[in-house]
């Protein structure tokens, strides 16, 4: 190239004949240095390169070539090494993040030699230019491929499930060498990552990464189902299980599957070996773990800290709130053979579906009832115990269901969000209204299978049959006379506190 020296500040431009022409514009400040140096400032660059003069130009090149090769073939190594620690997530016990990566500046002697590699004498690209010929080794289980027969080795560790590299203090085991070094540093205690913002040090820099996010606000991950975005990979992978149904942690003893690893530590604490050391003090119900027993105590205390964004509805779990979140989103994936119905959620459907098949797993190991849902039958069982592990904070009575509690809490409250549709008038059950619908309607759907009289009521059909049956199970508990309903042996009681009123 060609420079022309002139009194004033100028832009230059330096042609490189390769394949075609090309330009790279600099600024040139001119001054007269004792050593006949010319003070260049590029444009990506913010430092003062010096060209020097003609005869010290080849030496100078060619020692700045050899090193940015060197250079170039360590960010290769380090490029490498990364993508090999991605390669073995599942053998790692950090939350790899591969989306980052350290910035680097390039030096003008880089930008020199990479617009050397890429110029080719026919304006096409080389081999290498596209990584083909320089990732010849090919994973046989995954076709994935690899630069080194090294790095193939330390991929196909994924498969086997081989962890060559173990812990000298607690003997847990690694796929990766790097990981075995980060995990060295619980036991050491070292902390060599920090965050800038607030100084808060950790062991493994992908930590750091993930923790950086908090003051960023950087979500890089996105559920392709609700378009919900998370800060961690593991935590969008752990979500995408509510939509999938997945539950990819099994017990060893009796096989059920999870979808949660806590959860599968909760079974085998609690199923097979018995221990359950922490109690409720209300309700005496025992738990394996101190923190299911702090969850189960929002069930008393009505305490519900999670709180949906677009409902407001609040929730007493995490998980639960999640499961709900599920149900704004307007994509529906999973749709019913049956009647074509659709649902955000697989386990939706898979409840909607023993709706047409009948099926019903859960069953009552006292009274044998059946229930589609496992829920159904816990709400069932307390029937029989007489357990009522729900309160009212307002006053104190119990109930043995959480929907019990909701609905008598609307007494207090005067809620009453049940409206009908024809009189306008409100009703704090859903029940109520459905059956005073009835009295517009003169719908009857409970008929007697003896005399064919129809009734709007369920409860009014059974005391009904009682007119056949002769059936009388309420009795008084002062002269032991029975009653067909409750109405009727209340009245009866009266008459004898009544009489002894008098005497």
């Amino acid at each position: 190239f060609t420079i022309y020296l002139v009194n004033n500040p100028i832009r230059l431009c330096f042609f490189f004949f390769l394949d075609k022409i090309s330009y790279f514009p600099v600024d040139v400040w001119m001054f007269v240095p004792e050593s006949n140096a010319l003070c260049v400032k590029t444009e990506d660059s913010s430092v003062l390169q010096q060209i020097k003069p003609k005869e010290e130009i080849q030496e100078g090149d060619s020692r700045a070539e050899t090193h940015d090769h060197r250079k170039d073939t360590q960010e290769e190594g380090i490029r490498a090494e990364t993508e090999t620690e991605e390669d073995t997530e599942h053998s790692s016990d950090t939350d790899s993040d591969e989306d980052w990566r350290a910035p680097f500046s390039r030096s003008v002697s880089q930008n020199r030699m990479r617009a050397r590699r890429t110029a080719a004498p026919n304006s096409g690209l080389s081999p290498k230019a596209d990584g083909t010929e320089r990732k010849k080794h090919q994973c046989t289980v995954c076709i994935k491929r690899f630069r080194t027969v090294k790095e193939l080795q330390r991929h196909t560790r994924v498969h086997t499930g081989e962890k060559p590299f173990s812990c000298s203090v607690c003997n847990k085991a690694f796929a990766v060498k790097v990981n075995l070094t980060a995990h060295m540093r619980t036991h050491t205690g070292e902390k060599p990552f920090s965050c800038p913002v607030c100084k808060k040090a950790f062991t493994q820099k992908s930590q750091l990464v993930v923790h950086t996010r908090t003051h960023s606000g950087v979500k890089p991950y996105s559920c392709s189902f609700c378009m919900k975005t998370f800060a961690r990979k593991g935590n969008l992978t752990v979500h995408v299980r509510i939509h999938t149904g997945e539950k990819p942690f099994s017990c060893s003893i009796c096989e059920k599957r999870f979808t949660y690893s806590s959860n599968l530590k909760n079974h085998e604490a609690e199923a097979h070996t018995g221990e359950k050391p922490f109690i409720c003090s209300i309700c005496n119900k025992a738990f394996t773990q101190k923190g299911t027993l702090s969850v189960h105590m929002r069930n008393h205390t009505g305490d519900k800290p999670y709180s949906c964004s677009v409902c407001k509805k609040t929730f007493v779990q995490n998980s639960n709130l999640t499961t709900h979140m599920a149900t704004h989103s307007e994509e529906k994936p999973y749709s019913c053979p049956i009647c074509k119905k659709g649902f955000p959620l697989k386990n939706s459907l898979i409840m909607h579906v023993r709706i047409h098949t009948g099926e019903k797993r859960f069953s009552c190991s006292i009274c044998n009832k059946a229930f589609v849902q496992k829920s159904n039958l816990i709400s069932h069982t307390r029937t029989h115990t007489g357990d009522k592990a729900f309160r009212c904070q307002v006053c104190k009575k119990t109930f043995a269901l959480k929907s019990s509690l909701a609905v008598h809490m609307r007494k207090h409250t005067g809620e009453k969000p049940f409206r009908c549709s024809i009189c306008k008038k409100k009703f704090a059950q859903k029940e109520q209204l459905v059956v005073h619908t009835r009295t517009h309607t003169g719908e009857k759907p409970f008929s007697c299978s003896v005399c064919e009289k129809t009734f709007a009521r369920k409860h009014q059909l059974t005391i009904h049959i009682r007119t056949h049956t002769g059936e009388k199970p309420y009795s008084c508990s002062i002269c032991e006379k029975r009653f067909a309903t409750s109405c009727n042996m209340k009245s009866h009681e009266f008459c004898h506190k009544k009489r002894d009123r008098r005497l």
